[in-house]
């Protein structure tokens, strides 16, 4: 299984409350050792303990990656990023906010193009929400704030990584896409 080894240490990579990452360790482990038990398997039954643990994985991955880019090691990032698609698609465990860091590491190895995709269906999953959410009435549309803020969070992150990356074209369509909700979006994020 999983496990995290705790030690006082200076963490020179700086990744906010991740403790550090000794990228070669974590890399052959995560792409050598560790064996995933089916998890790409449609067969093999999920249940939410395993989605949330899933989900805590596409972190891992994603910090990997942003370490490796920051050693200038984009080609295992690509990897990594790559393997985590593999193992844990979208019709598996739906994107969700945890996908966020993935665009933005697509983005700083250059290749946008998986950036849009990872980042469409990151889309489409969170308008998905929001549909949901606008389709509520009282009493029950005052209900799930904090699954509220994280579509909202979501949004306006995916619209930051996409024009700080220059690719204003592709937030422009997210904002239009917002706009196009009209007044009962800010409804729902009150």
């Amino acid at each position: 299984g999983f496990s995290y080894r705790v030690i006082p240490a200076i963490t020179p990579d700086g990744i906010a409350y991740s403790g550090g990452i000794n990228s070669t360790e974590m890399y052959n482990t995560m792409m050598h050792k560790f064996k995933w038990g089916g998890i790409e398997d449609n067969d093999v039954y999920l249940d939410e303990n395993c989605i949330r643990m899933f989900s805590n994985v596409r972190h891992n991955f994603g910090s990997l990656a942003e370490v490796l880019i920051k050693q200038g090691k984009t080609d295992s990032a690509r990897v990594v990023l790559n393997k985590c698609l593999e193992l844990i698609p979208d019709n598996r465990i739906p994107f969700d906010v945890y996908m966020l860091g993935m665009v933005e590491s697509y983005y700083q190895i250059n290749d946008e193009t998986k950036a849009h995709e990872v980042a469409q269906q990151l889309l489409e999953n969170t308008y998905a929400d929001i549909d949901y959410f606008l389709s509520l009435h009282p009493p029950f549309s005052g209900y799930l704030t904090y699954e509220k803020r994280i579509a909202a969070h979501t949004l306006t992150e995916l619209i930051k990584i996409s024009n700080r990356n220059g690719d204003k074209t592709f937030s422009a369509e997210i904002q239009q896409e917002l706009q196009n909700y009209g007044p009962e979006l800010n409804s729902i994020f009150r």
